[in-house]
């Protein structure tokens, strides 16, 4: 596993070195993102994951990226003791089978050509083994089974206490987990997906030729560091 780190530590990419770390893998950290270089990285490192924003992925892609909303929560004006603002219930966008064909459709689609999509939870209360605040990647859509596949970047193992479902949670892998699309749109807040629509006057970046080698910190197995 090699973990590539495009963004700030402090911020959503730094939730992946220690799971890293502790996994025997490689963390290749840069100071600052660059389309061209982040291309040759995966193509010269052996990528296998990392943290992107929406924005980075059309800067590597060239394309647009669309959002499917699933439920909406409101600011209540409150605050929590962490000084968070406080959330409504999340209440969904539109009758659960509408939004299930919508993902069938549009996720199935973009999963079809092999494009990025991901999925976020909400704040409220999530099924056994979900993270709430979090962003998932979507694997991929079984037309037949109607259901979706997940990644969790933490990579966490879970076995549920009873029949597999919204209350008991899903059996989950090394991160991956298997949710039926109706009950996927009851869980997850919202889905982001690349599209095959060029971004206005933006091409997809080129890996550059030479790059200066980044600052690479691998542990293996027998605790020891270096490549």
């Amino acid at each position: 596993e090699v973990t590539l780190h495009a963004a700030p530590l402090t911020h959503g990419a730094g939730f992946l070195m220690l799971p890293t770390f502790a996994s025997g893998g490689a963390n290749v950290v840069c100071t600052r993102f660059d389309a061209a270089r982040t291309l040759r990285l995966f193509r010269d490192e052996g990528i296998t994951n990392g943290f992107f924003v929406p924005s980075m992925i059309r800067m590597l892609t060239g394309h647009t990226t669309k959002s499917l909303g699933l439920k909406r929560q409101k600011r209540t004006g409150k605050k929590g003791p962490d000084g968070r603002p406080i959330l409504s219930d999340p209440v969904a966008l539109a009758p659960v089978e509408e939004l299930a064909a919508r993902v069938r459709k549009e996720v199935g689609a973009a999963l079809q050509e092999r494009r990025l999509v991901t999925a976020s939870t909400g704040t409220e209360k999530q099924p056994p083994g979900i993270s709430g605040r979090h962003a998932y990647t979507v694997l991929r859509f079984d037309a037949a089974a109607d259901t979706v596949t997940l990644w969790n970047p933490h990579g966490n193992s879970f076995r549920p206490k009873g029949e597999a479902g919204l209350k008991a949670g899903y059996a989950t892998r090394a991160g991956v987990f298997t949710v039926p699309v109706v009950e996927f749109v009851q869980v997850f807040r919202g889905v982001a997906y690349e599209t095959g629509e060029s971004v206005t006057g933006t091409k997809p970046a080129v890996p550059t030729k030479e790059v200066p080698t980044p600052e690479k910190a691998k542990t293996g197995t027998n605790g020891s560091n270096g490549k």
